[in-house]
């Protein structure tokens, strides 16, 4: 029996490559959009808005997997929860999550905290989770990349190395996971396969773009107003947050040790002929815990409490 998975953020560059990985093992994806356009590829595309819990509900029916991908935003971590939970009502068990990197370091910055909460919360729900933890995109260069900007490239990042990974590589891996049983429960950090300061980046870029590019490091309040004007989120002060810290404060809570998995070798699970390395992570009880550990409040049930059709606040 041919099975369908849902693919969320299917117009970004992620969840359409993971839509390109499975269309070339001739399995049919079902494509969260916000209009349902048919999709090149010859794709099933259906209507999905975070803040519309009846569209996620439709999106969801008759589906046997999900990868759940949320945008950069101060209400993701409640997103991605509400949609784990109508997935496991809806019956879909096997949930991909397409996370950070940075989401286990601690301290860390307020993206990868959001990304951490979730990882947290599916850990706690249930299902037949795998979390994926890309390293930085080489194409988010181009977002930092302006021809019109005098060729200017400006990025906080200083000269530090990093293996950035190529987009269509974290789709293929995700596709590898959704369609393996091998991959549940495991924790997989996806790099590319060299470590590149970021002068040695521009000079890539450079190279392909044919043109000189000056590099200026950020300050990060600068910073700042460029993703804000690029996710069109001030990515400050999230409910969920706060949320949390009252449930620390409470101490209603469960308590998940975080574990850190950093092997950058590649995993002799890693999908044949991807040439990407995975740092491979399990649940084994034997598993060093981090320094520090985090507290989760694992209940957002009144989240899904909306009537079907209405919208979440």
């Amino acid at each position: 029996m041919r099975k369908t998975f849902l693919i969320t953020g299917a117009t970004g560059k992620v969840g359409a490559a993971v839509a390109r990985a499975l269309a070339a093992q001739g399995i049919r994806a079902r494509l969260a959009r916000h209009a349902a356009r048919p999709d090149a590829d010859g794709h099933d595309a259906v209507p999905f808005d975070y803040d519309d819990p009846g569209t996620i509900r439709a999106a969801l029916d008759g589906a046997d997997g999900l990868l759940l991908l949320t945008p950069p935003s101060n209400r993701q971590a409640d997103w991605a929860a509400l949609t784990i939970d109508l997935a496991m009502s809806a019956g879909v068990d096997r949930i991909v999550r397409l996370s950070v990197a940075a989401a286990p370091l601690v301290p860390c910055i307020q993206l990868g905290r959001w990304h951490r909460m979730t990882e947290r919360y599916l850990q706690a729900s249930g299902a037949r989770w795998t979390i994926v933890r890309p390293v930085p995109y080489m194409q988010n260069f181009l977002g930092m990349y302006s021809a019109a900007d005098d060729g200017a490239l400006t990025a906080p990042l200083g000269d530090g190395a990093i293996s950035y990974v190529d987009t269509e590589d974290v789709g293929r891996f995700c596709a590898w996971a959704l369609l393996n049983d091998a991959a549940i429960g495991e924790i997989h950090t996806v790099t590319g396969d060299a470590v590149l300061t970021t002068s040695e980046a521009v000079a890539a870029l450079e190279t392909a773009l044919g043109t000189a590019i000056a590099y200026r490091p950020a300050g990060i309040g600068d910073w700042r107003r460029q993703a804000t004007r690029l996710t069109g989120s001030s990515m400050r002060s999230p409910s969920c947050s706060r949320r949390w810290a009252r449930a620390r404060s409470r101490r209603r809570h469960q308590r998940l040790p975080t574990r850190c998995h950093r092997r950058q070798h590649p995993s002799p699970t890693s999908p044949p002929g991807t040439g990407i390395s995975s740092g491979r992570g399990s649940r084994r009880a034997d598993s060093k815990p981090c320094r520090q550990e985090l507290d989760f409040h694992p209940s957002r049930r009144a989240l899904t409490s909306a009537p079907q059709g209405e919208a979440s606040n």
